[in-house]
């Protein structure tokens, strides 16, 4: 038996697991063919397959390879040692003594044998038909383990075709399993972000994913706070592992392949036309078959490298000589600029490398897409190739931006400093006016700080129109862009009631397209803060309409537009449909998640806690802390300080509490101030941790603050705050403030109120199921708390006994997401929100496949799943799960 080799764990890929195992027992089964690109796992896999079959089967295992595929018999060299010389070149010599190996008759308990062969797709040919004939005696059951390129011998794909092989595919990891892998490879979480951005540049293959984080953490681009890695800058492929890795996947390549990929990963991406006219037709057409390249279904079908981090590689591996003599190459073809973002910007900085001639409205046009894909360093490179006096201040703007995306906001206001002043164009005045509108908000200046740039924007705008450069009628519009600023701050003060009139006439009559981007957005927020949530979703839809007509020229107001949708989805109590959302921008995977990572870890993060999922929310929470101390564009880490110690506290962490409410304290406040809910949440820790009653005066005093300022939304949260603490007399304005408000969250807690004020026991009951059902998890013990409050006071013991057992079974759901864990029963923490809904669904009684058909997933991915939960929980069996686990809905 030949030795074996030393794999890595398997992550994920349960279902397959168990499908390979599945069809190894099966007595009249095929052999199986194994599948996947270099470094997919497939030796890992089959490692875990063995693992499952355990003393069932007697596993050999041989190893092929390019160095023995000309060589017959030689990967079976290891089983063959009794053999002379001369025996092994006779097949049927070999055939015999692999037979007598092999053959379970000659062996005590008549286990069968299963050969495991390692890169079968090296196997010399004679190998091959001679295990064939192995396989058909039935004398052994074989496992091919093979990559994609080079291709299988055509005999194994034959005997997959004729049934002899049953054919299985290792994909590429799934999110979850990416961050599995992540969190073991680190020894510690990785934010969903991190995640998502190293997904993506590994296109999900294991080997290449363990190598990106190994040199990110060596190299200083992953950083660790507070238990949590974050990925703090661009993934550089630079490393000596990665290089090797790459190098050995393009190895077997022909002369014509290798010089067609690389013209690809230099170019970034080029019309199939022009790469014709470069490259050899039939190298194109075999380098897509391996699926080295993928042609686009755009109207110049752009051809692009599949992998980026192949193709990043790549443009380090090819030599410097040959590389400067494909791209002289590439630019003679193209005959004017690519068409597509990247092509551009890689052709862009070519030219400027090389010396060839570029104008300088190109390069401007190439930082502004840097700074559309959130490539700093790349737009100072070409911002700083700018001189003339005519791009001059358009080049600064660029600089800038890149400059405050970075969190170099000093470095930002610098390279603004004389735009506004000189700018002789409306649309680089407004750019610039609207960045340093930003930027002096980041720096703390307040109010105060926008509305002197927007009189500084007005009279730039005179000093252009008494030169002649605007009409008029343009001044106009640029004023209104200039008001838009100045209402801006007036709704930072919280003057939301004097702004939104004239904010909507602007939002509904505005011709400029920009004006009515900027009133739409400021619309929203407004309306979202006083009680219009869903008034402001509506709206928000609209804008990003109008924003996807031009997501090249208006890209830098799709942050707000996704901060803003995050607040109006959160008040209006949509936070599934937030969770979602904030799901579907990290899948998305852009550059932007280095930058806006925080803000979508923080959303989630109060979304969990305000629906009362407190072991799910604080880890969100304490990742987004740690990830604002490195980027915090919109100054939101005092706030994200003091949302952690609150729910820290809920949790019991009282150490973790006392060091954040610290923390938050401890946060300059200069120019800004913490919300209103906040500053409510910062009052109730500070007495629940001090012993001392809840001073709900002080709390009364911040409705107040928001009633004053027409902030709803805000009203609503610190008043439902006071009620929780026991302020009963607060009940009426809360329903009142309730029946002004849109959204799930005010419907249930206007029908919350209605049910204590006529003292219905019964209908709060209810609506604690109605909640739990919805996940939200600290309604349903409010309710559940009520019902038991109200039972009291009426003596009807008999009935409080339920609801109080009711209530207990709400506030274990607090801390375990919705489950409450029995004595010495598994910890569902471990679990993702996905794993815990497919336990919940086994406890209630479903089978697989019926938990398969309510999910709308295969009942393969069930069962994966499963798998996946018995490990985490050190369990074996399905009735271990079903029988060990409550779940209160």
């Amino acid at each position: 038996m030949t030795d074996e080799l030393i794999v890595e764990r398997l992550i994920g890929r349960f279902a397959l697991v168990q499908g390979v195992v599945d069809c190894l027992l099966d007595p009249s089964g095929p052999g199986v063919l194994l599948l996947g690109d270099a470094g997919m796992g497939k030796t890992a896999l089959m490692h875990q397959v063995l693992e499952e079959l355990g003393g069932r089967v007697r596993p050999y295992q041989i190893n092929a390879g390019p160095s023995l595929a000309r060589v017959p018999y030689a990967a079976l060299a290891p089983l063959l040692m009794e053999l002379t010389p001369e025996q092994i070149d006779q097949p049927i010599a070999v055939f015999d003594a692999l037979s007598v190996q092999f053959s379970p008759d000659r062996r005590t308990g008549a286990v069968p044998a299963l050969l495991v062969v390692e890169d079968g797709q090296y196997l010399d040919e004679n190998s091959v038909a001679l295990v064939t004939q192995l396989m058909v005696a039935e004398v052994v059951r074989v496992v091919f383990l093979c990559r994609t390129f080079p291709a299988p011998p055509a005999e194994l794909l034959t005997m997959w075709s004729e049934g002899l092989l049953e054919r299985f595919e290792v994909l590429p990891l799934e999110p979850d399993e990416a961050v599995e892998m992540c969190q073991e490879v680190l020894g510690a979480p990785v934010v969903s972000s991190t995640v998502a951005v190293l997904l993506r540049q590994s296109s999900g293959n294991p080997m290449l994913l363990r190598e990106l984080l190994l040199q990110g953490r060596q190299s200083g681009q992953l950083v660790q706070g507070n238990n949590s890695w974050i990925l703090n800058a661009p993934v550089q492929a630079a490393g000596s592992g990665l290089m090797d890795i790459v190098r050995q996947q393009v190895l077997g390549l022909d002369e014509s392949d290798r010089q067609t990929l690389e013209t690809v990963a230099l170019a970034e991406s080029l019309p199939l036309d022009t790469l014709v006219t470069l490259c050899d037709n039939n190298s194109i057409d075999h380098l897509q078959e391996l699926g080295f390249i993928h042609v686009a279904e755009d109207h110049k079908r752009h051809v692009r490298l599949v992998k980026p981090l192949v193709a990043e590689i790549l443009r380090q591996l090819v030599p410097k000589a040959r590389g400067m003599a494909i791209r002289h190459r590439i630019l003679a073809a193209l005959d004017g600029n690519p068409e597509t973002m990247d092509g551009l910007l890689r052709f862009v900085l070519w030219s400027l490398e090389t010396g060839a001639p570029v104008e300088e409205e190109t390069i401007l046009h190439a930082a502004r897409l840097a700074n559309r894909l959130y490539l700093p360093g790349q737009v100072e490179q070409l911002a700083l190739a700018i001189h003339s006096a005519k791009y001059r201040c358009e080049a600064a703007v660029e600089l800038a931006r890149a400059r405050y995306y970075s969190g170099d906001y000093r470095a930002a206001n610098s390279a603004l400093n004389y735009v506004i002043d000189e700018a002789e164009d409306p649309l680089t005045l407004r750019q610039a006016s609207l960045l340093a509108a930003q930027l002096a908000a980041s720096r703390g200046a307040g109010s105060a700080g926008v509305t002197l740039v927007a009189r500084a924007w007005n009279v730039a705008l005179q000093r252009l129109a008494a030169v002649g450069t605007l009409s008029a009628q343009k001044v106009a519009v640029e004023q209104d862009a200039a008001r838009l600023l100045c209402l801006s701050a007036s709704h930072a003060d919280g003057r939301y009631g004097d702004v939104q009139s004239e904010l909507a006439a602007l939002w509904e009559h505005s011709e400029l397209l920009e004006n009515r981007i900027q009133a739409g957005l400021l619309l929203s927020e407004s309306l979202a803060l006083t009680g219009q949530a869903s008034t402001a979703l509506g709206i928000l839809d609209s804008v990003a309409t109008l924003l996807s007509t031009d997501v090249t020229e208006h890209h830098y107001y799709r942050p707000e537009l996704i901060r803003i949708q995050l607040a109006a989805l959160h008040q209006a109590g949509e936070y599934q449909v937030l969770e979602d959302y904030v799901g579907h921008r990290i899948v998305e995977a852009e550059n932007s998640l280095l930058y806006m990572g925080s803000l979508l870890q923080f959303a989630v993060g109060a979304a969990e806690l305000n629906r009362g999922a407190l072991i799910q929310a604080l880890p969100h929470l304490i990742q987004s802390v740690e990830m604002l101390r490195l980027r915090d564009v919109r100054g939101l880490l005092p706030e994200a300080l003091a949302t952690v110690a609150y729910a820290a506290h809920l949790v019991g962490r009282n150490d973790l509490a006392v060091s954040y409410l610290a923390q938050a304290k401890a946060q300059p406040l200069v120019g800004r101030e913490l919300s209103l809910v906040a500053r409510a949440r910062l009052i109730s820790l500070q007495n629940e941790m001090s012993n001392a009653r809840l001073p709900l005066s002080q709390l009364v005093l911040l409705a107040d603050e928001a009633a004053a300022a027409g902030a709803r939304s805000a009203e609503l949260e610190v008043l439902y705050s006071a009620v929780r603490h026991g302020e009963a007399s607060l009940v009426l304005r809360l329903a009142s403030v309730a029946e002004k408000c849109e959204g799930r969250s005010a419907a249930f807690v206007l029908e919350f109120c209605r049910a204590i004020v006529v003292k219905d026991a019964v209908k709060l009951t209810d609506l604690s199921e109605l909640a739990a059902r919805e996940g939200q998890y600290l309604a349903a013990a409010d309710c559940a708390a009520q019902a038991v409050k109200i039972l009291d006071s009426r003596g009807d013991q008999a009935r409080r006994f339920g609801a109080q057992r009711l209530y207990k079974r709400r506030i274990a759901a607090l801390t375990t997401g919705g489950v409450l864990r029995e004595p010495n029963s598994p910890d569902l923490g471990k679990l993702t929100r996905r794993e815990q809904e497919i336990a919940t669904l086994v406890q209630s009684g479903c089978s697989n496949r019926e938990i398969a058909l309510q999910l709308s997933v295969s009942l393969r991915t069930i069962e994966g799943h499963l798998y996946r939960i018995f490990a985490k929980l050190g369990i074996s069996r399905r009735d271990d799960l079903a029988g060990r686990i409550s779940v209160y809905l």
